[in-house]
């Protein structure tokens, strides 16, 4: 996975890659944030879809080696359930179960903006 195409961008602060909650996605963000850019952009990891609890302290420990790795990086689970706002793009049900990552970078921009 490629983020150099973001070196560019001076103001990055958090980074996330929705949709694609693999180890090599995973590591491949933690490793940009912390080595490419210092340290200075915060990961928010994706859980794997259908993963229980259980799954996921696995999937940290074991399946993706993220445990330890960084103090710039953290993976949220679960994932959500949210109205549908489209039957027409997304299909004739009342909700869908979205990556959470979304939602974090929405509450870290609010509270970004809420700063004097």
């Amino acid at each position: 996975m490629v983020f150099y195409a973001l070196d560019e961008v001076q103001d990055l602060t958090v980074l996330l890659v929705p949709g694609r909650a693999t180890p090599a996605v995973h590591n491949a963000m933690v490793r940009y944030c912390e080595v490419a850019r210092d340290g200075l952009v915060f990961a928010v990891l994706d859980s794997p879809a259908g993963y229980s609890a259980t799954d996921i302290v696995s999937y940290v420990s074991q399946e993706a080696a993220l445990e330890g790795l960084s103090e710039r990086a953290a993976l949220y689970w679960p994932r959500v359930k949210v109205l549908n706002p489209a039957r027409g793009v997304f299909g004739n049900v009342a909700q869908l179960v979205v990556p959470p990552s979304g939602i974090i970078a929405g509450v870290f921009a609010r509270n970004d903006a809420a700063r004097p």
